[in-house]
């Protein structure tokens, strides 16, 4: 029986690309201006391994005295840099590093990386070759990684400790260290994804992470119409309402609340993806919104306009805090959500034109995160267990919503990683006995793996078609369709070898009668 491990391709579809990664350490110039280069590396990653052949280092003289508080801080000083070329000796061979073929440009923090060596290429009167970044400093976030005390934007040795990835403070700010740590962070990174079902191909990672070499990429990670034009066309009077109350950087207060309630659905009206911003960087008491925020959701009935207020409250729910509110807000909201028209072209909510996961294809999903949670907010085995009683929640869902198919789906993933495959296979089987797997595309995709294994391919096919939606930007619904796109592809080879002729006989191997030796021993 053949095997298949989706786990291993969804890695292979994040590692398919190759990968340098990139730290820089700088002075700063005593005039002002821009920072010059006094030192670099870069460490190529190919396949999930870091290349050692391939990778560099280096000391640069930046043409001009190294100033002291940068010295105390990465220990070069000017006598070691004094006889040293300076950048023109080393920009072709950088330009040659990214000007590889789906190259992709890594760092820690890489506003600061990117912008030092696009203006070391300006200075040469060249332009740094432009393609797509991914920023460890801010993928923890993209990836859905979670670890207590990690926060939004890590530092490179908070985040390295929280991976196992050998590196301390006292490594910090040599290029070498920095760029190889960087480097086991991002193997990391694209491992625990791949791992626990948040896997994407790379192509649809650097679409959702949306940075590149030579595009603004904002403090908060998020490219808003202030920096770029995405198609929003906001007025001078809606921009005063965000201008005049700004998101506050302590405990929200009632006033701004009372603000955000009054302009929520003129934003989402509008489209505006500054009530996004908002709610990424603050959190709300989502229980005062509501009765207001149902209220609202009649009058929305454009393309966009539902799901951008559905995205942007989705982000202020905090099951940490109350661990039933995201159940209570998708009770309330599920049968508009369900019925509210997509997307379409410039009709588009802000996640749409970032890339991010629809709204309203992933709203139940925050539903069933709560499900998970004990009274106090905490994911434990006992309320795992209390999930799978017989007679308990998940044999009572026999409508089979999604909100419970992604419930089954999280205790699934949970106890492949806790390596408990007997466990696991029960969920599995039980989800299937429930209809589950139709509504889950993460169970769907696992369950026709197993067809498959078990010569039932055809129905696997059927299975993954019924759940295929190619207008979802759902990472899930991609992981479907990745599914599909491979076991049609092993069927049309099955089917190609059985076309074959037989092999044919080759002469003079079988006796002719005419040589035939009579049996002494045969009457």
């Amino acid at each position: 029986m053949t095997v298949f491990w989706p786990e291993g391709d969804a890695l292979r579809a994040l590692m398919r690309r190759p990968f340098v990664v990139i730290d820089v350490e700088t002075t700063w110039v005593p005039e002002g201006g821009p920072q010059r280069l006094v030192s670099y590396a870069y460490v190529s990653v190919r396949g999930g391994v870091i290349r050692t052949d391939k990778s560099d280092t280096s000391l640069v003289n930046p043409g001009v005295p190294i100033a002291a508080k940068s010295s105390e801080t990465h220990h070069i000083y000017d006598h070691q840099v004094k006889d040293l070329a300076g950048f023109d000796a080393h920009v072709d061979k950088l330009e040659r590093v990214l000007s590889e073929p789906g190259v992709v440009f890594v760092a820690h923090n890489v506003s600061f990386d990117a912008a030092v060596l696009r203006n070391e290429f300006a200075l040469l009167g060249r332009a740094i070759p432009d393609v797509p970044v991914l920023d460890t400093m801010w993928l923890p976030k993209t990836l859905g990684y979670a670890k207590d005390g990690l926060g939004p934007k890590p530092a490179l040795p908070l985040l390295a400790a929280a991976l196992g990835v050998a590196f301390t403070k006292a490594d910090h700010h040599d290029a070498n260290l920095d760029a190889t740590a960087t480097a086991n962070i991002l193997i990391h990174l694209l491992t625990d994804a791949a791992t626990n079902g948040r896997a994407v191909s790379i192509e649809q990672l650097l679409i959702l992470h949306d940075r590149g070499t030579t595009r603004t990429v904002s403090g908060t990670g998020y490219i808003s119409s202030r920096d770029a034009d995405y198609g929003y066309h906001l007025d001078a009077d809606h921009l005063a309402l965000h201008t005049e109350q700004p998101p506050p950087t302590g405990k929200v207060q009632a006033p701004w609340i009372d603000a955000w309630l009054a302009r929520a659905e003129e934003c989402a009206t509008l489209l505006c993806p500054l009530l996004l911003e908002e709610t990424q960087a603050i959190h709300l008491d989502t229980g005062l919104l509501f009765g207001p925020l149902h209220r609202n959701i009649a009058a929305l009935t454009q393309p966009g306009q539902l799901a951008t207020l559905i995205g942007a409250t989705m982000r202020a729910l905090r099951p940490d805090q109350n661990p039933r509110q995201e159940i209570t807000w998708w009770r309330k909201h599920e049968k508009a959500i369900q019925a509210a028209p997509p997307c379409a072209g410039p009709l588009s909510c802000p996640d749409c034109r970032q890339g991010n996961p629809c709204p309203l294809d992933v709203a139940h999903e925050y539903a069933a995160a709560s499900l998970m949670k004990d009274a106090t907010g905490k994911a434990t085995q006992e309320r795992q267990d209390a999930l799978l009683a017989t007679n308990g929640p998940i044999e009572k869902w026999v409508n089979a919503k999604p909100v419970d198919g992604h419930v089954a789906w999280l205790v699934y993933r949970d106890q492949v990683i806790a390596r408990e495959p007997q466990r696991a296979a029960q969920t599995l089987e039980l989800a299937r006995s429930l209809g589950l797997h139709k509504v889950e595309p993460q169970l769907a995709v696992r369950v026709a793996y197993k067809l498959v294994g078990q010569g039932r391919s055809e129905e696997a096919l059927d299975l993954l078609s019924s759940l295929l939606r190619p207008a979802s930007t759902n990472t899930a619904r991609a992981a479907v369709t990745q599914a599909h796109t491979k076991i049609q592809a092993l069927r049309e080879q099955e089917a190609a070898r059985s076309l074959k002729p037989p092999r044919a006989s080759i002469p003079g191997r079988t006796r002719p009668d005419a040589r035939t030796r009579p049996n002494p021993y045969r009457p």
